[in-house]
């Protein structure tokens, strides 16, 4: 009987290792995640290239309204927020809800 990736994933609300060690690898590239963001992406080593202070982020708008992904606290009760991930060998999936509040 062979392993799956599943045998090897690591719910990320249980993991106790500082965010700057979760790193995920492609085979052909590395990266971390951004702290406590949804879509966030920092560091990336791709031999021969190394570029460990890039980021990425993402920036959606729904319904008219700008969601900006920045590992806000939701205070204020607006926000896209963490609320969990996944990380497995080749890929990290990640889980979030969007709050907005209105007058």
């Amino acid at each position: 009987m062979g392993f799956r990736l599943e045998d090897f994933s690591m719910d990320l609300r249980k993991c106790t290792a500082p965010w700057k060690y979760i790193w995920v690898n492609s085979g052909f590239s590395t990266c971390a995640l951004r702290k406590e963001t949804v879509t966030g992406a920092q560091g990336l080593y791709a031999p021969p290239f190394a570029a460990p202070d890039t980021a990425l982020s993402f920036s959606l708008e729904a319904d008219g309204h700008s969601i900006e992904d920045t590992g806000n606290k939701g205070k204020g009760d607006c926000g896209l927020l963490f609320a969990g991930g996944t990380w497995l060998p080749d890929r990290i999936a990640r889980k979030g809800t969007y709050h907005f509040r209105t007058e």
